[in-house]
């Protein structure tokens, strides 16, 4: 926060001093350590592409959607919602679904 503080807010400004580091766990979570490493993954420097999304979901499922739903900037119930919908004539928003032909999968989102 240090980094942050300084080069944000001049060391003369009142809000300054009232910083402080903010502890937090979540980074300690698996999951999360996954999804910053998806997030990692994806190519910098051009648009992402079906495949790149598609190569997300593949490398683990549950990680992928996370990732995907971050970038989309969706809540977990909005983004569960949403897929629900788009997948409920089709077998679901599922990894099995998605398995069966991710292409398909994928041109769909």
């Amino acid at each position: 926060m240090t980094g942050i503080k300084n080069t944000i807010l001049s060391k003369s400004s009142p809000l300054s001093g009232s910083l402080s580091n903010l502890e937090v766990d979540w980074m300690e979570d698996p999951h999360a350590g996954a999804v910053i490493k998806a997030f990692e993954s994806l190519p910098t420097g051009r648009k992402i592409t079906r495949g790149d999304v598609e190569k997300l979901l593949e490398g683990n499922f549950r990680v992928g959607c996370t990732a995907l739903r971050l970038f989309l900037d969706f809540s977990k119930d909005e983004f569960t919602r949403i897929t629900a919908e788009l997948f409920k004539d089709c077998g679901g928003a599922g990894v099995t679904n998605f398995k069966k032909d991710p292409d398909a999968f994928v041109e769909k989102l």
